[in-house]
């Protein structure tokens, strides 16, 4: 890499053919507003409740059509498909008491903005038999539940609960219990239903690339695998659960394997020494990402601030000293950006705890910048570079189109500042900086080969899907090394 223009035009160049390749194939996700609650269902009992006035509301239901061939890499003797693609879709396929026009999963979050949701998946089409149309499309946009299933939150996700929309006709019914959803969907006669219990919660999930994406009847139901965890953060790992669901949609576990054990400083972005890590987390909603993206911020300003400084003890030349000192003020104003994002979309970013520097060395430094700079922060800015391209929300993608600049620049800095160093160290040192940074690649790989990400973080933020993160991340470590 001769210059920033050479970076920069070979992430803008990524990035594109990324996000060009993606428009073909990309589910189109929902982001809901706080408009009214009009609509919006109301205490009772029952798990299950109607927005329409006519008809009776009885039993729903929805199919959207037999599964094609799977997209795992993967599969049981004797087994039906539950994905038909490299993502799992939870409501395709499904099949359900009634036969309904359209079925809706959300995700609505609490002590925030009243009525501030998201699609998790969805099937059918809205309204398709409705006698008045434009009313029942308006209905459907305006319903909201203060009921629902809780889904697991940890780290900066704000608490939530998941509902289910189930549209026939003018009825809009809401299922909002997990007893309900299977009420809906027994006795189980399919993969599909059987997959859609075992991950509403969101504890489990279906991964339709590394590991068999189908289910097979066995034991008096449908055995399948999902899978748990990540493998970002401390005292956390990937986990593969061989689950049987019955006919009546009861679930067992038989076993579960560690397929990965997690990295404890895992980190997209340049991170201090000593920074405190937070609780371990589920799949990150929207406003879970931006906090995320905040702390990380935030934690990057220290990081930078004390690089200066030890840059210029050290005698480095003078323009490195100032680049370190320019990215701290740029990764202060990215903290605040993103923080205003994070609480747009209902999260509070937690503060970054950072613990006491130590006298380094050249080489101490030069190795954390081989990890942190030259790998963890130049994919960084390729993702921010994604992200100001595939955004589809307006403000996110002004905001990252400024951060994706900005870590462009970062990201060259590193790659002088390595420069740098190599030429002031023996050769087994040089030696070990290239085997780190080449060690941060391959971890990197796995990272974002295990990364689940929710619709509604792809389509808002513009975040890369698993099999888009693998293919970025696979043409910048070519580049590098060419």
């Amino acid at each position: 890499m001769r210059s920033l223009s050479d970076l920069r035009f070979l992430l803008a160049t990524l990035a594109s053919a990324s996000v060009v390749t993606a428009c073909g194939g990309a589910t189109t996700t929902d982001l809901g507003g706080s408009s009214s609650g009009a609509g919006s269902s109301s205490g009772g009992s029952s798990g299950s409740t109607s927005s329409s006035s006519g008809g009776s509301s009885g039993s729903t239901s929805s199919s959207s059509g037999t599964s094609g061939a799977s997209g795992s890499s993967g599969t049981l003797p004797g087994s039906e498909a539950i994905c038909t693609g490299k993502e799992y879709a939870p409501l395709e396929g499904v099949t359900t008491k009634g036969n309904a026009d359209y079925l809706e999963l959300r995700d609505e979050w609490e002590q925030v903005t009243p009525g501030n949701f998201s699609v998790v998946a969805k099937a059918g089409t809205p309204c398709a038999t409705a006698a008045d149309a434009v009313t029942c499309k308006a209905n459907l946009e305006a319903l909201r539940s203060a009921l629902g299933w809780r889904t697991d939150n940890f780290g900066n996700a704000p608490p939530q609960h998941r509902y289910l929309v189930v549209n026939k006709g003018d009825t809009i019914d809401v299922v909002t219990s997990v007893a309900d959803l299977e009420a809906l969907v027994t006795p189980v006669d399919n993969a599909k239903d059987a997959a859609l219990l075992v991950t509403a919660t969101g504890k489990y999930r279906i991964n339709c690339e590394t590991h068999p994406s189908a289910a097979r009847l066995a034991n008096g139901g449908y055995q399948l695998f999902a899978e748990s965890g990540h493998t970002c953060g401390p005292n956390t790992g990937l986990d593969e659960h061989d689950i049987t669901v019955g006919t009546d949609g009861a679930q067992s576990v038989a076993k579960t394997v560690r397929l990965k054990d997690g990295d404890p400083n895992c980190a997209i972005g340049r991170v201090p020494e000593g920074l405190a890590p937070i609780a371990a987390r589920p799949v990150e909603t929207l406003g879970a990402h931006f906090a995320r993206i905040a702390r990380l911020e935030s934690a990057s300003v220290t990081a930078f601030e004390r690089l200066a400084a030890e840059l210029a003890d050290l005698g480095a030349p003078a323009e490195l000293v100032e680049l370190a000192r320019t990215s701290a003020d740029d990764e202060r104003r990215h903290a605040d950006e993103t923080s205003r994002l994070a609480r747009r979309f209902g999260c509070e970013p937690l503060p970054a705890d950072i613990g006491p520097a130590r006298p380094r060395s050249l080489y101490e430094i030069a190795l954390e910048n081989a990890v942190e700079g030259c790998a963890r922060e130049t994919y960084g800015a390729l993702v921010a570079t994604h992200q100001a391209l595939a955004a589809g929300d307006e403000d996110v993608r002004a905001v990252m189109a400024g951060i994706a600049e900005d870590e462009t620049r970062h990201a060259w800095f590193s790659l002088e500042l390595h420069r740098w160093a190599k030429s002031q160290l023996p050769a087994a040192q040089r030696f070990e900086l290239d085997r780190a940074h080449a060690e941060a690649m391959r971890e990197l790989a796995d990272a974002v080969a295990s990364e689940d990400v929710r619709d509604d973080v792809r389509a808002v933020a513009g975040h890369p899907s698993r099999e888009q993160a693998s293919t970025l991340l696979a043409g910048l470590t070519s580049a590098l090394a060419a």
